[in-house]
């Protein structure tokens, strides 16, 4: 009996725990931007809830390019629909003009900053999965003028996320626990301590009665 409420008690500490130090950071639509080998690379995932959103435009006929000081950027071939009325979001990711991708797959996807306006592949539907790419030849980063980071332009429950990867990230440093992280520490060594308690009691108990 000891061992079953020693294994259970440590299933809930696990559980409690994994709760509090989980965290999700990506929102439903999904933009990468990366340096692979000699080239930027751009994928685009997840899917879009258009609730809230007012369409603009439809069957625009525009490439995949990428405009950081304007906060533009757009992955997946020609065509897409615009879409206006995202509430928040940086007006840009760098400091670059515009250029053009030299390759592409899949759907129309990006964020346009400076106007607060989404392009999605042409007739999409919420819900959609979005899949997309791009290529920037013999580019880096920094000759494309954008700044690693995170982006994020939200709107109604929804949400597109860019993730600008660091190609020379700096030297991982150890992270300091929060006040609530310590107190969940603090709690499962409790719940440790009470188990292992628990456990030489049952065994005192048992020697007792042998």
């Amino acid at each position: 009996m000891w061992k079953r409420n020693v294994r259970t008690t440590t299933l809930v500490a696990a559980a409690v725990v994994s709760m509090f130090l989980i965290r999700g950071v990506d929102g439903a639509v999904v933009l990468s931007l990366q340096e692979v080998g000699d080239d930027v690379v751009a994928t685009a995932s997840g899917t879009a809830d258009v609730t809230g959103l007012t369409l603009a435009l439809s069957g625009v006929p525009v490439s995949a390019l990428v405009a950081p000081d304007v906060g533009f950027l757009l992955v997946g071939n020609p065509v897409g629909d615009v879409y206006i009325g995202m509430s928040s979001g940086p007006s840009s990711f760098g400091s670059g003009a515009g250029i053009d991708a030299d390759s592409s797959t899949g759907g129309l996807v990006g964020p346009d900053g400076s106007t607060l306006a989404l392009t999605l592949p042409g007739g999409y539907a919420s819900g959609d999965p979005l899949s997309g790419s791009s290529t920037w030849e013999n580019h880096t980063l920094s000759s494309l003028g954008v700044t690693p980071g995170t982006y994020e332009w939200t709107w109604g429950t929804d949400s597109i996320t860019l993730n600008v990867i660091d190609p020379n990230p700096p030297p991982p440093t150890g992270t300091v626990p929060t006040l609530s992280e310590w107190g969940m520490i603090a709690l499962v060594l409790l719940l440790g301590a009470a188990a292992a308690t628990a456990q030489n009691r049952q065994r005192r108990k048992a020697v007792a009665r042998a």
